[in-house]
């Protein structure tokens, strides 16, 4: 499916449970991916972000299973919430951009990721950001990190975060 560039905004959930979409080309314009936007589009295997990109709004790929690997652009500044939960195909992310912070959630049960890089402007990485991503083996962090809580369990189903299970949170210290 291609959108054509005269389109510079789509609602939330526009494209929710179309589970035979297996590509998608978006315009160059679109500067927000809206929360739920590709929710559930269970065949999505292809996506190339637009370079204007600027947020991934909450849920906004959830449990799009075709999904195998991940570019997210310069441009992006905020990923949203469980983002890209339960995308259990998804086995690499490369993050360029000027992301601060990695949602609670984000990558949620993405069972067959095995890398991720993280970069320097992440300075915060919050609950269950890659709980049960029960095969990540490389995950390249910055150095500065603030934050990290990666073990606390989190249902991206659910509003609140449940409580950690055996999982750490700790402050790093930057020097």
């Amino acid at each position: 499916l291609r959108i054509p560039s005269t389109v510079c905004k789509m609602g939330r959930g526009v494209f929710r449970d179309c589970t035979r979409l297996r590509s998608i080309t978006l315009p160059q314009t679109l500067e927000i991916i809206k929360d739920r936007m590709f929710y559930e589009c269970t065949s999505l295997a292809h996506i190339e972000i637009p370079p204007k990109v600027t947020k991934f709004g909450e849920q906004a790929f959830q449990d799009c299973e075709g999904l195998k690997h991940l570019r997210i652009p310069w441009s992006v500044v905020e990923i949203g919430a469980s983002a890209f939960a339960y995308c259990r195909q998804l086995m690499s992310v490369h993050l360029l951009g000027n992301v601060h912070t990695i949602e609670k959630g984000t990558f949620y049960e993405c069972s067959s990721l095995t890398h991720a890089r993280i970069p320097s402007s992440v300075t915060r990485i919050e609950s269950g950001a890659f709980a049960n991503c029960t095969r990540l083996i490389s995950l390249e962090l910055p150095e500065g990190l603030g934050i990290i809580d990666l073990g606390g369990r989190v249902d991206p189903h659910n509003e609140a975060p449940k409580p950690p299970n055996g999982g750490i949170s700790m402050p790093v210290d930057p020097w």
